[in-house]
């Protein structure tokens, strides 16, 4: 098993934003002053820990990203930076059901974040706002042999519905070939 921790600081000057507004069909582009962002990640990996078949891969990452000067837009001072969730986790377990047949299932989480500098987005749960998720998936992966591996999965199994302005897709199936040579 592994464990990583990651920490992060990083100030940025003179960013120009871009703000679409879904409702008027109209772009705005706004120079920020300063952005500053700060977090961290935690990550984990496991290969046949607990269960001589199984990997499991985690992660959790935290993001403070704030506007910290603008002064063409003093009301998103101190604001969270839009399209940036705060927190952020993945989480999947692969395990091995014969030595040419993997399934894997994994979760996938964004907490709710803004779209607007000011973060006055109000109701979320449509097109034009944004929204935090929590997503399932799953995979079936066959080694055929001779370098081929086939798979088919489901992304979303649940159909969620959440948006960055645009709907993010519902459940999505998907069947997978590959050739390594």
């Amino acid at each position: 098993a592994r464990v990583t921790a990651s920490v992060f600081h990083e100030t940025i000057e003179d960013s120009i934003f871009r703000q679409p507004n879904f409702f008027s069909g109209t772009t705005h582009f706004q120079n920020i002053d300063e952005i500053r962002n700060w977090g961290g990640e935690l990550a984990f990996d496991s290969y046949g820990l607990g269960l001589e078949h199984l990997s499991f891969h985690a992660n959790i990452g935290y993001v403070n990203a704030r506007i910290t000067e603008n002064s063409r837009f003093p009301a998103s001072e101190g604001k969270r930076v839009p399209r940036v969730p705060e927190w952020r986790a993945n989480a999947f377990a692969t395990y091995a059901l014969t030595p040419k047949l993997d399934w894997t299932v994994g979760v996938r989480y964004g907490s709710d974040h803004f779209n607007d500098l000011d973060n006055s987005d109000g109701a979320r749960g449509g097109a034009g706002f944004t929204d935090g998720y929590l997503v399932f998936d799953t995979k079936l992966a066959w080694n055929i042999g001779k370098g081929f591996r086939a798979a088919i999965g489901v992304d979303n199994i649940g159909d969620e519905r959440y948006y960055v302005v645009h709907p993010y897709p519902g459940r999505t199936y998907y069947f997978d070939l590959n050739w390594t040579f």
